[in-house]
């Protein structure tokens, strides 16, 4: 299909507790500063990122953060399931 697929210059650099065992403003606190961009890093207008599980958008929303502030312009998401009570 053509599509690069980047699987190197974003990064959860920092450990943190599985988010399933936690409430929502936890989670979010929890991703705070998780994620990171190499410094070779060039950024491009748009990006698709692909997680399994979506439950609160809160893991999406920490990496898509950091890549719009790394100068991506947009950032899509596709996910294979959608987590229970959400």
């Amino acid at each position: 299909m053509g599509i690069l697929v980047d699987t190197e210059n974003l990064a959860r650099w920092k450990d943190t507790d599985p988010q399933k065992m936690l409430g929502t403003q936890a989670r979010k606190r929890n991703l705070m500063g998780a994620f990171a961009v190499r410094k070779s890093f060039l950024p491009v207008p748009c990006v698709l990122l692909v997680d399994d599980i979506y439950t609160t958008g809160n893991t999406i929303d920490a990496a898509a953060r950091i890549l719009k502030k790394c100068g991506v312009e947009k950032v899509y998401f596709l996910t294979i399931s959608i987590g229970q009570g959400y």
